[in-house]
Formats: C-alpha cells, structure tokens, sequence
C-alpha cells in the first residue's frame, strides 16, 4: 500500500471539507451541523460510528486484529473571534466566530485518512479509533472522548495540529513534555475594613494582595529552575472600591503553566506558602484555590520513534524536525496522561498567501496546498503503529 498516494488523491475532498467548514464554523459544545457533516460522511463510508457527548465522534476502522487499536484524533471547534479575512471567498458567514486556531484542518485531514484507511481495513493489523471531538478550546472534550474510550484496548494516540509558525510542509515532533500543564489559582483574602483616617482599626487586605503579588513573582524568579520553563501569572486584582475606604475582602487570580511535575508541585507550594506567610503577617485570612485545568501533553518516547519513521515516509527526511516546546495548553493531554501518545505539528505557513498569522488572531488562516499531508501522516501512523503493537 502506498499511504502517500492514496491520500494525495484526498487532496480535493480535503480542502473543499476544511473550506466549508470554515465557512460554517460552531463553537465549543455547540458543533451540532459539524458533527452531522461527519456522520454523513461516514454513513457514506459504511464506516461504524458513535455519537460521544453531544456532538463527538468515535469512528472505528476494523482491521484483521480487534483487539490491538490505535486512536488517532481531530478537534472540530471553532473560537469566538469575528474574523477579518475579507479576501478569503470562504471566510466565515458566522458573526463573531471562526476557525482561528486550524479545528477545520484537523477535522477535515481526519476524515480523510478515514477514507484511506478503510480503503485498505483488510490490510490493517489492527484496529483504528478515530475521534471527532468537540470543545478543546474551553477544555471539556477529551475528558468526554476519553471516557468514552475505557471500553476499548487502546494502546497508544496520535494528535496531529497545524501550525502558523512552521514552514508548510514542515513536520515537527520531540519526545517528553510538549505543551504545558495549566493550572489556575484563585485567592480570596478577608480583612477588616474601616476609613482611612484609622487604618490602625482595620486589617488592610490591600497591602496584603499587593504583597502576595510580589512575593510570588519574587519567590518564582528565585526557587524555580530557570531551566525549566515554567510561568507565574498573576491576572486579576480586585480590591478597594474608593480611595479613603480600607476594603474588607481582595481577590487574587492567575495562571501556573509548567512541564514538568517537579516544577510543577514547586509552583502550587509558592502560591501556598507565600499567600498563607503574608495572610498571617498582615493579620488577613485567605482561602485558596487552586484548579487543575490541564495536564501536561506527554509524548512517549518509543511513539516519537515511530511518528518519526512514518513522517519519513510522506515528506523528505530534512522535513522531519525537531519540534520546540510550549507553553500553551491543549486538552490532547487527557489522552497522554492515559495512554502512550504523540503530538506533532504540520507547518501551514505561508508568508506569501499571509497565513503566518498567530493562532487566535482575527486574521488567522492556513496554507491548505498540502492538507494531504496531514492525511498521509495520520494514515501512515495508524498503519506503523499497529504493525509494531
């Protein structure tokens, strides 16, 4: 079989998909006419599917072996972004909504390496999972998909996501830690207020929110190894309502995003530990929260290998590069923290057609010229890994 071949006769089908559906973008939780696109499509196929949540897809491929399967998986949701591509015949007819992120890509790259590999499911050694899921971009469905998949022997993932930033054609993988666990910490601190004119009758939660400010971002550029990329954001600051009123309560929000556990569990403790010092010097109280938004996206090692080997075979080896760590977030690491994964990048930059604009900007777009090759390397991927599982 030649995956290569077969998927450069997907091209057409391809980017007409991503087009349309860039046209007709839907938000997070909301991809109803997305979704049904899909299932038609596979109806079309014959392939067998289910509906996962409200409007994810688990496709399943049968190959000569039902108890070795693969996943390979496609975001569909699109952000609330009005955009501004008025050159583009296919910009979004939706207001205030579109693929700025590449959604559309991976959705229609998916189901054509759908239609590849059930053009060749006699020949597969396995079985190949393919997951449309809906809401990455607030984070709710790979939670959704991954349950959906505990009935299943999956022994391994792949996660494919264009980028804007990397030459089109150019395919970019590393092993370890690849996008960053995000986690969001929430401080309520509780004074005593009173009037300015006796501040010494009061217990000043300003004084102390401004202080845990300072102390966190101190005690990170401090205790964190600077060779591992972690970030203390401190974005919201409430607290004080007019200028001779002592306040009786403040309210610290931010982010941590880290690659590492160590780093990790270092950060949580500086939140702790210099939120809580200062509450009690400045005779304050404070709670705190901290919320687990994401976890890190792991890639396994062995799977990296053979992604690698994959990849060779659908772009010339030079085009196979190491990829640079993020610290972004992306929900693919509920599939990682449970099975052994691969997250790679396909570049779709092209300066010339201006599709080197930053994800989630107004004026994203992407190189559609090469779309089979997301196709190839899902296909090629799926059949690799299966015949080494």
């Amino acid at each position: 079989m030649n995956i290569l071949e077969l998927s450069k006769k997907e091209q057409d089908f391809v980017v007409e998909l991503r087009r349309h559906l860039h046209q007709h973008p839907e938000l997070s939780m909301e991809e109803k006419e997305t979704s049904a696109l899909v299932q038609k499509e596979l109806t079309t196929l014959d392939v067998p599917f289910e509906i996962v949540g409200d409007y994810g897809i688990l496709a399943k491929i049968e190959g000569k072996n039902k108890d070795t399967m693969v996943v390979l998986r496609g975001d569909m949701d699109a952000l609330p972004i009005h955009e501004e591509n008025s050159h583009l015949e296919f910009q979004s007819q939706t207001p205030n909504i579109m693929h700025a992120c590449g959604h559309d890509a991976h959705t229609a790259m998916l189901l054509g390496a759908v239609r590849v590999l059930n053009s060749i499911k006699d020949e597969l050694k396995g079985t190949v999972l393919c997951c449309f899921q809906q809401a990455e971009e607030t984070l709710q469905g790979a939670k959704i998909q991954v349950e959906a998949l505990k009935k299943y022997p999956v022994k391994g993932c792949l996660g494919l996501h264009v980028s804007s930033d990397i030459e089109t054609g150019i395919v970019k993988v590393v092993d370890g830690g690849v996008m960053a666990a995000a986690d969001i910490f929430k401080v309520h601190v509780r004074g005593k207020g009173g009037h300015g004119s006796r501040p010494d009758l009061s217990s000043d939660p300003l004084s102390a929110c401004t202080m845990m400010v300072l102390g966190i971002l101190r005690a990170k550029a401090q205790e964190i190894n600077p060779f591992d990329p972690t970030t203390i954001n401190v974005g919201v600051l409430q607290v004080g309502t007019k200028c001779n009123i002592i306040p009786d309560k403040g309210y610290l929000e931010g982010n941590i995003r880290t690659l590492t556990p160590e780093s990790r569990a270092k950060a949580t403790d500086i939140i702790n530990r210099v939120c809580k010092g200062i509450a009690m010097s400045q005779n304050v109280e404070v709670d705190i929260d901290i919320v687990d938004a994401t976890q890190i996206v792991y890639n396994d090692l062995a799977c990296v290998e053979i992604f690698k080997k994959s990849a060779s075979k659908i772009v010339s080896e030079n085009k196979v590069q190491k990829s640079e760590i993020s610290l972004g977030s992306e929900d693919f690491s509920e599939y990682a923290s449970r099975y052994p994964c691969v997250f790679a990048r396909l570049g779709t930059m092209n300066k010339e057609l201006k599709t080197d604009y930053p994800h989630h900007h107004p004026k994203f777009n992407l190189d559609d010229s090469e779309l089979f090759t997301g196709v190839a390397l899902y296909a090629q991927y799926a059949v690799d890994f299966l015949e080494q599982a």
